[in-house]
């Protein structure tokens, strides 16, 4: 946290300042009973996800992802939406045209894009520090 404060990192400042100075305090102060709901609403939950995977391990054709299920509930779907819309979609299409085969042989191109983006965010975020200008903002 002060490494933070003295140098910077977005989102902590609001993030750690409210969870530290206000809702910690407060839960070592009075602390609460147990939440039986929502431990029965995360078992639940993770019973559905090994659900996933067990049916997408088991069937080919299953068409639910159990990621997609697990990311769905998240604040990051409404910035990545799109890109596993089109991942689906290319995915779908590769499927279709060239089966399997052409799956697998077009697999190493899409994770070779997935690291090229975080090479040039590290490389990009490592100028920055260097130079100590702002530069690429990487996921934010």
């Amino acid at each position: 946290m002060h490494f933070s404060y003295q140098v910077g990192a977005p989102g902590v400042h609001y993030y750690g300042g409210v969870y530290f100075n206000t809702y910690l305090p407060r839960w070592l102060s009075h602390p609460e009973t147990t939440d039986y709901t929502t431990i029965a609403a995360i078992s639940a939950g993770g019973l559905f996800a090994t659900f996933l995977v067990v049916m997408q391990r088991g069937f080919l054709k299953w068409p639910f992802h159990p990621v997609g299920y697990v990311l769905s509930g998240s604040w990051t779907m409404n910035l990545v939406w799109f890109v596993f819309l089109i991942g689906w979609f290319l995915k779908f299409i590769i499927l279709k045209q060239g089966g399997f085969r052409a799956y697998r042989n077009a697999r190493p191109f899409f994770f070779g894009l997935i690291l090229g983006e975080f090479i040039i965010g590290t490389v990009w975020t490592i100028i920055g520090v260097i130079f100590d200008q702002p530069s690429y903002a990487f996921w934010y």
